[in-house]
């Protein structure tokens, strides 16, 4: 009986070898076991209209198995250096207090610029995935890092102004709507650059952070069908107004006298014709898929930038109905 025992006692200490070795050898995956954690900084607000496109993205790359937490810079209704003192202070309280993340995702340029600011402070050893970000040039450079890579938000002015062409073959010059704010820097860029491809035409800018809201309507009222116009962003005027998207788009398209195209999603519905936008949604998603990767055991200097989101073609009835298109 004794040496029974052990024997049963030897056969079961080799069947815990062999399952503890076996469950050793293979990648543990993140997600199945549930000890993936992973932080979303965004530049605005959850109020901003882009914010839960992106969430919903990053929910649905990420699944059920991973913890995501967020926090939020606010950066539309407040930016000034001390507000991003603020928010340093906090998170870096915050980061204190909470369990280490595996991956930090930053929405659209001022979390982006943030993190490459406080990187070395805040997340030395931890992989940052950026999306939504305008400047390419940044994004570029700040993707030399090993530990960084993400989605760049290449807005579709070419595609948007080549279709606008079509159905004014007679319009002599862009003109955008675009503000001060660090996305608003990024994209006039970006939008100027668009003057080299269309040499026919001029481009010009409506800047909303230096004219009070009745010169921005009147500016907006004045233009014809000489112009075509390209909604960028507003978010404030020259009088200290702060504008949500779809406030500024509604204000503009009521007194517009030509359509407004669009090259960014949210507003649709409020006044804009439409054009090529990016999908905020599947632009978090591809975020959210670098991250799981990241988890997964896939080294981030492995995971290449992407340089052009996710877009559609999105376009507006009732506006098509009211400039017979």
């Amino acid at each position: 009986m004794k040496n029974h025992k052990v024997e049963k006692g030897c056969i079961l200490a080799a069947l815990l070898f062999v399952l503890l070795w076996i469950g050793g050898s293979f990648p543990v995956n993140a997600k199945e076991t549930g000890r993936g954690r992973v932080l979303f900084i965004s530049s605005y607000s959850y109020a901003w209209e882009t914010v839960p496109e992106q969430i919903r993205g990053i929910k649905e790359a990420l699944g059920a198995g991973v913890q995501l937490d967020y926090q939020f810079m606010d950066t539309k209704n407040v930016e000034t250096a001390e507000s991003e003192q603020l928010f340093y202070q906090t998170l870096t309280y915050y980061l204190k207090m909470v369990p280490a993340y595996d991956v930090v995702i930053v929405g659209d340029d001022a979390a982006f610029q943030f993190a490459m600011t406080y990187r070395d402070e805040l997340f030395a050893q931890t992989p940052v995935v950026f999306e939504g970000v305008n400047n390419r040039e940044l994004a570029k450079k700040a993707a030399a890092d090993p530990l960084v890579t993400g989605v760049v938000e290449t807005l579709s002015y070419e595609n948007t102004i080549t279709l606008a062409k079509k159905l004014y073959p007679d319009a002599r010059q862009v003109v955008g709507i675009l503000d001060d704010t660090v996305t608003g820097e990024g994209e006039r860029k970006e939008f100027q650059y668009y003057d080299t491809v269309f040499p026919e035409l001029d481009f010009v800018e409506i800047d909303a952070s230096k004219l009070s809201q009745e010169e921005l309507k009147r500016q907006v009222a004045a233009l014809g069908e000489e112009s075509i116009l390209v909604y960028i962003m507003c978010s404030r005027d020259g009088d200290g107004n702060v504008y949500a998207a779809a406030e500024a788009i509604q204000m503009l398209g009521d007194v517009a006298q030509i359509p407004m195209f669009s090259i960014v999603s949210h507003g649709m519905g409020k006044g804009f014709l439409g054009g090529e936008i990016v999908s905020q949604e599947q632009m978090g998603k591809r975020a959210g898929e670098m991250a799981v990767q990241i988890l997964e055991g896939t080294d981030c200097a492995g995971i290449s930038i992407v340089m052009e989101p996710p877009k559609v073609y999105c376009f507006d009835e009732n506006v098509m109905r009211r400039f017979g298109i």
